[in-house]
């Protein structure tokens, strides 16, 4: 949604409307997000739970599938990271901040590169996952 819709949106308003664009509907996508990757992390960390009992972790890390769920794992935790952490402040930045025109336009740019890389990385994940429980 971020990466197709809402910041193409945004990027074809003028400066002055993608500042109210942002302030009034980015926040509900950001808690759209938060919540699906809560939800995400909590229902991985109860499947693993599920197929593991968290018994014997290093001998099922040695395994092909183990270090592809924990591949996948990582990656989905640096997502997280950066949703939190990186993005919403990116986002309070240009809403609330005093900022000049080339600040503003930096920080939207890096606002646009941030749903690409993050559905890149979401598709390797997912990527890893379907190879992990089917295989090659």
């Amino acid at each position: 949604m971020m990466a197709f819709v809402l910041v193409p949106q945004a990027n074809r308003l003028p400066s002055n409307e993608r500042k109210t664009f942002i302030a009034s509907v980015f926040p509900r996508a950001f808690r759209v997000a938060s919540y699906s990757i809560v939800f995400a992390l909590l229902s991985g960390l109860w499947l693993s739970y599920l197929m593991t009992g968290w018994v014997d972790l290093p001998g099922v890390l040695a395994t092909r599938w183990g270090k592809l769920i924990l591949s996948g794992g990582v990656l989905g935790l640096a997502i997280a990271f950066v949703h939190f952490f990186v993005a919403n402040q990116i986002e309070a930045r240009l809403i609330g901040g005093k900022l000049s025109a080339k600040q503003e336009n930096r920080l939207f740019a890096f606002l646009r590169i941030i749903p690409r890389g993050g559905l890149l990385v979401i598709s390797l994940v997912f990527i890893l996952m379907m190879v992990a429980a089917r295989g090659f």
